[in-house]
């Protein structure tokens, strides 16, 4: 069993979650560091309403508000926008409810 094999089986069984992941860790300079949605999406050149919906279902953690404005959590935000691009979502999702992107079975 290849490494990615193995940690593919450990995140599936919940063995590992998005925080113990290499590509999520690279990111915690910006952890707890608050961002807009609207910032972000400015920032990291991706939808608004993409954001705000991994947002809604999760992904990313808000950490505060100041009046109307939502403050994300930027460190959630950068590792869903890069397995996103990684990834080439065009409308599928590529994320599972711990933020871990989804394991495609082959040939299943």
């Amino acid at each position: 069993m290849s490494e990615d094999e193995v940690r593919d089986e450990a995140v599936e069984q919940k063995v590992l979650g998005k925080e113990d992941l290499p590509e999520y860790q690279k990111y915690a300079y910006l952890m707890g560091v608050g961002v807009g949605i609207n910032q972000a999406a400015k920032k990291y050149g991706i939808a608004y309403t993409t954001l705000y919906q991994w947002y809604q279902r999760g992904l990313i953690k808000k950490i505060g508000q100041e009046g109307q404005k939502v403050l994300l959590d930027e460190q959630d935000v950068a590792y869903c926008v890069e397995m996103y691009r990684k990834n080439g979502s065009k409308g599928k999702r590529i994320f599972n409810s711990s933020g871990v992107l989804y394991i495609r079975r082959r040939g299943v």
